[in-house]
């Protein structure tokens, strides 16, 4: 079985536009709050929100790629045909 980040290169390589890969929301510029307590929550969410955003990229691509696979086993089969039809009519 293919990886994401196989799938994902034949796709580039296919010419299929590729949603950007997510990256994770800056920190606060404050890390900590003004009683010196870290903003864990922040961080928790910003972790949080990168996982989420992560799970729907390799997603997509898990169906751009099977869109793509489904289109050229399509093509093939046209060429198939196209050749069986065209081999009886000679």
């Amino acid at each position: 079985m293919l990886s994401i980040s196989q799938k994902e290169s034949i796709l580039r390589k296919a010419g299929v536009a590729i949603p950007r890969f997510p990256t994770r929301r800056p920190p606060p510029p404050q890390r900590f709050d003004d009683d010196g307590t870290r903003y864990a929550e922040a961080e928790r969410m910003a972790d949080d929100e990168l996982k989420q955003a992560v799970a729907r990229w390799k997603e997509d691509i898990e169906s751009l790629y099977e869109t793509h696979i489904r289109r050229r086993v399509e093509a093939t089969i046209q060429t198939v045909k196209s050749h069986a039809i065209g081999d009886r009519g000679g």
